[in-house]
């Protein structure tokens, strides 16, 4: 099998536009003037859809405000998580005229539970499409790990963790991972297989 990461990762490929990808570690004025760039200028019309967010999604949600911070001037809101409002051409036809469209973090299966099937997902099927087929990306959290920066740990496996102390169900891989992670401090966790090994040990053996 191919290692990872690949010794010479595959060059990236957008058919239809640029895919602009930020996570884990925030941005700098660099990718977001690549992105505004990319969008025509901060006078485009920028589309935020904020949906992946895990809460109430306010009128003016955080990502917005966050944009006109940077500059832009046009910004727009674009979220439901009512299928049949999704599956309204009329709902996303701003994209059709957005220089830029910006998806918010969060949870991000939130997309799909509002849109898979639906008109929307059309018109965000090439995003999806080029994000899963790139090779050689690593995962923001192996980022952090390897830059020395506070991991999100408490917000991936943690989040898993302490939905099943809510529900009653039992999570000790997650529980294990969590634990891994925090022992090892900010900064001084590095990529190694051996920190596998307090997880393996109460995975059960055939």
């Amino acid at each position: 099998t191919e290692p990872f990461p690949p010794a010479k990762p595959r060059d990236p490929v957008v058919k239809k536009g640029t895919l602009v990808i930020i996570g884990g570690g925030g941005t700098t004025r660099e990718i977001m003037d690549a992105f505004f760039d990319r969008a025509g200028g901060k006078d485009a019309l920028i589309v935020v859809v904020p949906t992946a967010d895990e809460g109430t999604v306010p009128e003016d949600p955080g990502d917005a405000k966050y944009l006109r911070k940077w500059g832009a001037t046009n910004v727009k809101v674009l979220h439901t998580r009512d299928r049949k409002l999704a599956d309204d051409p009329a709902f996303s036809e701003v994209l059709l005229s957005a220089g830029g469209v910006w998806f918010g973090g969060g949870r991000q299966w939130r997309f799909v539970d509002a849109y898979e099937g639906r008109g929307l997902a059309e018109v965000e099927a090439d995003v999806a499409a080029e994000g899963a087929r790139r090779g050689g990306g690593r995962p923001s959290l192996l980022q952090d790990v390897m830059r020395g920066r506070r991991t999100e740990i408490d917000y991936l496996n943690g989040y898993v963790c302490e939905q099943g102390r809510l529900k009653g169900v039992k999570t000790p891989v997650n529980d294990a991972v969590v634990a891994t992670v925090r022992s090892y401090g900010v900064g001084k966790l590095k990529p190694d297989p051996k920190n596998l090994e307090p997880i393996l040990k109460i995975l059960p053996t055939r």
